[in-house]
């Protein structure tokens, strides 16, 4: 079926746009401004394409990339591939073979590590539909939000809501709050510092206020200040942002004052009014999480909107083999020349120092990205505690790979090894062993000035390397064992038949 569709990069933001409303579903992240914002932040690098099938446009994809040392070339589709509403029933099989497409250009094309979460929601596709086209389901928390119908009247809105929702609502229009409404830059600086410490206080993992400041300058005129505001006093904001036919609140503020006059009620209802005056269709709330964030739920569900949660998080290598090779997998299959063998520790004070450093690292990268001034401690949990989101774990790994000369692969990059400052002290101590040992080894054989000392050497370099292998389990180095092995026996044979080592004065070499 894929053979009639074609992936076509799109240079022009009006071309964007025009497919961009024609969507059945449509997502914040997918926006050009977005991708804009992003690249300005942390440097990922956004690519439009659209899918066609015969020459009419299937799908758009706003496609996010960055190449990371070592981990290779990443390529994230946040909220996308969006589907075009070309008929009136939604096409399953067509929206799957657009998907594929996709993964076929980013992944066996241009062998990208592809992450992807379609704009489609739960029941959109068939059963088994992504293990069909190659993809496997992540473990990364699924999106889910609540939206609100703007289409309804003014007396429907208001009976959907839920009692303890409509009750406070009226206590805040009694109270005289009034609303002020500004695009001033001076206010955006205002609501921002609220919101840093708000963010830190209730654990928000996103947006960043880096990525708040960059959509402000992108999106113009479809991203505004809303306040709530009591006797001149603002004691709550919030900032919407406008997309095709929908309005997504993206950050809000409350200060401690604004419970006493429900002023986040009166502000969402105010934001519903002025949005729907303004044509939108959908007042998306902007994320509901029932575990992570029980209360806040449960407020948003008080309005009685849409709920919705999108279909999966899924991702793809350009070696299929290598997704469902794991930990104990690799372990096992180096037993056979790592039976019995351990590995020595780093030394007690060589530990202390690792520790010491990379929580320095850690804690000066928050400073800098969240601009507060707070020392990381190893209760601290950076991911839960939104002190380190999912784009900028990419900078945290540049900043360690950097600072101690290692490498982390991909399958390491997860929230239980980057989640404490124990835990990512642990990994990092367990490739800083790779490298002190492998030094030492290699430093020792370019010495050697024999041939039995050298064939000794190359030895000792197979068994160490397969020793660290097998106790820090990274990715890359079982390729390095296999290719070791098979020159160990390479040498075995060459050196006991034939003897072709060549020496000069300082360094060994062999032909």
């Amino acid at each position: 079926m894929t053979n009639s569709f074609e992936c076509i990069t799109i240079p022009d933001k009006q071309r964007w746009q025009q497919l961009f409303e024609r969507c059945r579903h449509t997502d914040l992240m997918q926006t050009w401004e977005y991708g804009q914002a992003v690249q300005q932040c942390i440097g990922w690098e956004p690519i439009r394409q659209v899918v066609t099938r015969e020459g009419e446009p299937v799908a758009i994809a706003q496609i996010l990339i960055k190449e990371i040392p070592v981990i290779g070339r990443i390529a994230r589709i946040q909220h996308g591939p969006q589907f075009i509403q070309n008929r009136r029933v939604f096409d399953a099989a067509e929206a799957e073979a657009a998907i594929e497409i996709l993964k076929n250009h980013w992944v066996d094309e241009a062998q990208f590590v592809l992450h992807l979460t379609p704009c489609l929601y739960s029941g959109e596709l068939p059963a088994g539909w992504f293990e069909r086209i190659g993809l496997v389901s992540s473990k990364e928390a699924l999106w889910a939000s609540i939206r609100i119908d703007l289409s309804k009247r003014t007396e429907e809105l208001r009976n959907a809501m839920k009692r303890r929702w409509r009750n406070p609502l009226r206590k805040a229009e009694a109270a005289g709050l009034e609303v002020q409404i500004s695009s001033q830059p001076d206010d955006l600086q205002f609501f921002i510092e609220q919101y840093k410490q708000i963010k830190i206080e209730k654990k928000f993992t996103w947006p960043s206020a880096e990525l708040v400041q960059a959509l402000w300058e992108a999106a113009g005129k479809d991203m505004q200040l809303l306040f709530a505001v009591k006797s001149g006093e603002r004691i709550a904001g919030m900032i919407p942002i406008r997309f095709g036919s929908t309005v997504f609140a993206l950050v809000a503020w409350n200060c401690p004052r604004s419970a006493e006059f429900h002023a986040h009620n009166f502000l969402i209802w105010q934001s519903i009014l002025r949005y729907r005056d303004l044509g939108c269709h959908w007042f998306d709330l902007g994320g509901i999480d029932p575990e992570a964030l029980p209360g806040i739920t449960k407020f948003k569900r008080g309005l009685s909107g849409e709920e919705y949660r999108l279909i999966g998080n899924y991702e793809s290598w350009h070696d299929p083999g290598r997704t469902a090779i794991n930990r104990e997998q690799k372990q096992q299959a180096l037993g056979h020349i790592l039976y019995g063998m351990k590995l020595p520790d780093i030394s007690a004070s060589g530990e202390v120092q690792v520790a010491e450093r990379v929580t320095q690292l850690i804690s000066s990268f928050i400073r800098e990205s969240l601009n507060i001034d707070m020392e990381v401690t190893s209760d601290i949990s950076l991911i839960n505690d939104g002190l380190i989101d999912s784009l900028s774990l990419v900078s945290v790994i540049q900043v360690l790979q950097e600072a101690f000369d290692i490498d982390i692969a991909v399958h390491e990059v997860t929230i239980e090894n980057f989640d404490k400052i124990q835990s990512i002290t642990d990994l990092v101590k367990s490739k800083v062993q790779i490298s002190v040992w492998i030094d030492k080894i290699i430093n020792e054989l370019h010495t050697s000035k024999n041939r039995a000392v050298f064939y000794t050497g190359v030895h000792a370099v197979f068994v160490t390397t397969a020793q660290t292998a097998k106790q820090a389990a990274p990715g890359r180095e079982l390729l390095v064992l296999q290719f070791l092995g098979l020159a160990l026996s390479w040498l075995d044979f060459y050196y006991n038949s034939y003897g072709l080592f060549l020496y000069s004065e300082n360094t060994p070499t062999y032909l």
